[in-house]
C-alpha cells in the first residue's frame, strides 16, 4: 500500500502533526510490508480453499478446519478492506494528510495503531488453518479428483424459461386439473403413482387437494404448472400462493390469504373468512410445502375461517411421502430428448447411479446434468465410482448426490451458491440484490469485453441450470434455493 508511505511522508511536512500522528508514522513501513505480506497470502489461501472443497465432505474434521480458514480468510478480507477505504477516502479529499488528519485522526490512529498487532494474528490464524488442513489431506491421503475444466465443458444456457419443465407428469397435471375445475367435489385419485397420490377432501364448500411426496420428487413444480395453467387462470378469480416453510403459523398465513383476496378484515386474523357476502368468486389457494397437514389442531384452526367459502374454491397443498421409480426422467436428463439409440454401455452405466438417487427428481436433474456435460464412459465411471456415494445416508436421502453435484461446480460458481445460505429458507432472492452480493464479495471474475455484471448473471444462469437455484418469479427475477440445496450450502 504505497498511499501509506507516502500518507507518513506528507504527516512529518503537515503542520497538523502532532505527537500522535508522529507515533503512527513510526508504524507506517512496517505495516505497509506486513500488509502486502498479507494480500498475498490471501491470494494463496483462495487458491487452496477452491483447492481443498474436492474433499470438504470426506471428512468431518476436515470440514471443521476448512471452515476456520475460510473463517480467517473473510476478517483478513475485511481488515484489508478497511485501509482500502481509507485510501479511497484520501484520494476523494485530495490526497493531503491534514485532511485525514483533522477530523477522522481518531479512526485513522486507531486502524493504524491496532492494525500491526491484528494483521500479525490474522497471518499466524492464516498460516496455522493452513498447515493443519495441509497435514489432513497428508495424513488421510486425499488426492486429487480430475480437474473440472479438464473433464466438463460451460452448460450452454439460454434465456429463462417462463414455465418449468416437466416429464412425465401430463397425466398427473390433467388429473389435478380436472379435480380443480370438477363441480361439487367428487372425489376421485390424481394417479395410481404414490408420488402424487392427490385426492379432492371436500370440505364444506371449500376442498382440499394434496399433493404429496419426499423432498426434490417435484412436487413444486407440478403445482406451478397447474397453478399457471390457462384453465386454471381462467376458473379461478382469485388464485394465491403462499409457501408454509418449517413452521405452519396460523395468524401469518390468515392474514397473507386475507391480503390476497382484499376482503375486509381484522388485524388479529380471527373470524376473518371468504365470506358468501363478498364479492369474491372461486379461490384457488395453493399451500407449497404444507406442513401444517401433519398437525392437526393447527391446520383445523386456519381451515375454520374458510369454511363459509364459494363451493369451488380449492385448496391445493404440497407435502412430503416416499417416492417411486423414474428411470425415464433420469434417462432425459442423462441424455437429453430424442435418446432412443444410447449407447448401451452409457446407459448401463446411467442404470447403476439411478438407484442411488432414491427417486427424487432434483438428485436426477444434478447428476443427470452432471453426466450429460461429458458423454463420455470415463467420466460416467467416475461419477458412478465416487466416494460420496459411500457417506452414511438415510433410506430417502439424496445428499451425497448433491454434494456430488457440488463438487463439479468449478470455484467461482461454488462461491457464488454457498453464499446463498446466509438467506432463510425459502426466501425469495432478487436477481438484482444477488448479483450486486457477489460483486461486493469479489466472487465475480473479471473476462475479456464482458461487463462484471454480465459475468455475474451468466453465472446465475449456469446455477439455475444445474438445478442450485431456481427461478420462482420469472417477470420479476426471484430466485429461491431448494431446501435440500440450502442445507447443502
Amino acid at each position: 500500500m504505497r498511499w501509506l508511505l507516502s500518507f507518513a511522508k506528507e504527516v512529518v511536512q503537515s503542520a497538523a502533526a502532532s505527537v500522535a500522528a508522529n507515533e503512527l508514522v513510526r508504524l507506517l513501513p512496517s505495516l505497509d510490508h506486513d500488509l502486502e505480506v498479507l494480500r498475498t497470502t490471501l491470494l494463496t489461501t483462495r487458491l487452496r480453499v477452491d483447492k481443498a472443497e474436492q474433499w470438504r465432505f470426506k471428512n468431518p474434521h476436515f470440514d471443521q478446519l476448512l471452515m476456520q480458514l475460510k473463517a480467517a480468510f473473510y476478517d483478513a478480507e475485511d481488515l484489508i478492506a478497511e485501509f482500502d477505504y481509507v485510501e479511497l477516502q484520501q484520494k476523494i479529499e485530495g490526497g493531503h494528510a491534514s485532511l485525514l488528519l483533522s477530523s477522522p485522526l481518531d479512526f485513522v490512529k486507531n486502524l493504524i495503531s491496532r492494525a500491526p498487532d491484528k494483521v500479525r494474528q490474522y497471518q499466524r490464524r492464516l498460516d496455522d488453518a493452513a498447515t493443519a488442513l495441509e497435514k489432513v489431506i497428508v495424513d488421510l491421503n486425499f488426492r486429487d479428483e480430475p480437474k473440472r475444466s479438464d473433464v466438463l465443458r460451460r452448460r450452454q444456457t439460454g434465456s429463462f424459461v417462463t414455465e418449468p419443465e416437466v416429464f412425465g407428469r401430463d397425466e398427473e397435471r390433467e388429473k389435478v386439473i380436472a379435480l380443480l375445475l370438477r363441480p361439487g367435489g367428487e372425489s376421485g385419485r390424481t394417479s395410481n403413482s404414490e408420488s402424487v397420490p392427490a385426492k379432492r377432501i371436500k370440505r364444506d364448500n371449500v376442498s382440499v387437494l394434496p399433493i404429496v411426496g419426499i423432498g426434490g420428487m417435484g412436487k413444486t413444480t407440478l403445482a406451478q404448472v397447474v397453478f399457471n395453467d390457462p384453465r386454471v387462470r381462467h376458473y379461478f378469480e382469485t388464485r394465491i400462493w403462499i409457501c408454509v416453510s418449517e413452521i405452519f403459523d396460523v395468524k401469518r398465513l390468515t392474514k397473507e390469504v386475507i391480503n390476497n383476496v382484499d376482503l375486509s378484515h381484522q388485524t388479529d386474523g380471527k373470524n376473518s373468512s371468504w365470506s358468501r357476502d363478498s364479492n369474491v368468486e372461486e379461490v384457488l389457494l395453493v399451500l407449497e410445502r404444507c406442513v401444517g397437514m401433519r398437525t392437526k389442531w393447527k391446520w383445523e384452526k386456519f381451515y375454520a375461517p374458510m369454511r363459509n367459502g364459494y363451493r369451488g374454491s380449492m385448496i391445493l397443498t404440497t407435502t412430503g411421502r416416499p417416492a417411486d421409480s423414474f428411470w425415464e426422467f433420469f434417462k432425459i436428463r442423462a441424455f437429453g430428448y430424442g435418446n432412443e439409440k444410447v449407447d448401451q454401455e452409457l446407459e448401463s452405466i446411467a442404470k447403476k447411479i439411478a438407484t442411488k438417487l432414491k427417486g427424487t427428481p432434483l438428485a436426477a436433474k444434478t447428476v443427470g446434468g452432471l453426466l450429460k456435460e461429458k458423454m463420455d464412459a470415463k467420466h460416467w465411471r467416475s461419477i458412478m465410482n465416487s466416494e460420496m456415494w459411500k457417506l452414511r445416508q438415510g433410506e430417502n436421502d439424496i445428499f451425497p448426490a448433491l454434494q456430488l453435484s457440488y463438487q463439479y461446480l468449478p470455484p467461482h460458481l461454488k462461491r457464488c451458491f454457498a453464499i446463498c445460505s446466509i438467506f432463510p429458507k425459502d426466501h425469495e432472492i432478487d436477481e438484482v440484490s444477488l448479483i450486486e452480493l457477489w460483486l461486493a464479495q469479489g466472487f465475480v471474475t473479471s473476462e475479456d469485453n464482458m461487463l462484471p455484471e454480465d459475468v455475474a448473471t451468466r453465472y446465475l444462469s449456469e446455477l439455475t441450470s444445474r438445478s442450485f437455484l431456481r427461478l420462482s418469479n420469472p417477470t420479476k427475477k426471484y430466485y429461491v434455493i431448494h431446501n435440500l440445496m440450502h442445507d447443502l450450502a
